[in-house]
């Protein structure tokens, strides 16, 4: 399936809980009372979706519901990075429940970390109404988990997350032989660490392998050294490497010393693994070339 923007789910899902809530209110054993479309209760804060309800007589925050974009294999609502900034909305909030979707999946969870269910949903009246009806039943103990058709997208994640490391291998051993440019690595007692090193300023890229939890193995960007070998050029070659697959997130940290991201979380947007070897090499070359003060020194070679 396409993709679908976050914007159509989002309108498309607000709709089906206003419907639901302003004609059917009646119905559950907790009273929803309204639905909340990008909800900013402080500064720098944007809520998806937030669901009201009469708690004892008193409206209170009851559902915080973030919304991601349906990719292709319908990975982006399980990345751990969309839990915690849920779950930091609740916080905020003070709402016992949050949920990520992407209209085809849906995480939901009790503050502050107690996942209540993975679920395949749609964007469909019934669907979301069994949904608000059962929330509102285990909410008062009534049932130990909503009867919504379970999501196991874990295989698939493994699936991916292992392509893409063994991409970015390519691109390490690829750019090994290149003068000026040295692939090192560090093994320890639990990591597996390969460095891309260009010379007379040390490391730009990191792969950290897991031994012990694949999913646990992370991608660093350098970002301070790559400000030290471009100089005036730095937020051009960064906005060029956001633009490569699976290096998105990084023009939101540039500002920082490095940036560092699980596997697992860069994987759940689902990178095209076949363009990242390519303009990646691409990338690295460039940057060699492009640095403020060029290398004369010839590096040792390690793959």
């Amino acid at each position: 399936m396409a993709e679908i923007r976050e914007a159509v789910i989002h309108f498309e899902l607000y709709r089906l809980l206003m419907n639901i809530i302003s004609t059917k209110y009646y119905l559950f054993p907790v009273k929803y009372v309204w639905v909340h479309p990008e909800y900013s209760p402080t500064t720098g804060i944007s809520v998806d979706l937030v669901v009201d309800a009469d708690i004892s007589g008193k409206i209170v925050h009851f559902l915080v519901i973030e919304v991601k974009r349906k990719t292709r294999f319908g990975l982006s609502p399980f990345s751990d990075e969309a839990k915690q900034q849920a779950m930091r909305y609740a916080e905020v909030l003070q709402a016992p429940y949050y949920a990520v979707t992407d209209g085809f999946s849906l995480l939901l969870f009790k503050y502050p970390d107690m996942e209540v269910g993975r679920y395949t949903i749609r964007l469909d009246e019934m669907i979301i109404e069994k949904f608000l009806r059962e929330l509102s039943e285990y909410h008062l103990g009534r049932i130990e988990g909503l009867d919504l058709p379970a999501a196991r997208p874990e295989e698939r994640i493994k699936e991916i997350g292992g392509k893409f490391i063994e991409t970015l291998r390519e691109v390490f051993n690829s750019v090994s032989g290149v003068e000026g440019i040295s692939v090192r690595e560090r093994p320890s007692s639990e990591h597996r660490n390969f460095y891309i090193e260009v010379c007379g300023h040390g490391e730009i890229l990191i792969l950290g392998l897991n031994l012990n939890d694949r999913e646990k193995s992370y991608v660093i960007v350098k970002f301070d050294r790559l400000k030290e070998m471009l100089g005036a050029r730095y937020e051009e070659y960064i906005s060029r490497l956001s633009e490569i697959p699976g290096f998105k997130w990084i023009k939101e940290r540039q500002s920082e010393r490095f940036g560092w991201k699980y596997i697992r979380d860069i994987v759940t947007v689902e990178p095209d693994c076949s363009e990242i070897e390519k303009k990646l090499k691409q990338w690295i070359l460039e940057v060699k070339n492009a640095s403020a003060t060029p290398s004369r020194i010839t590096c040792e070679k390690r793959v």
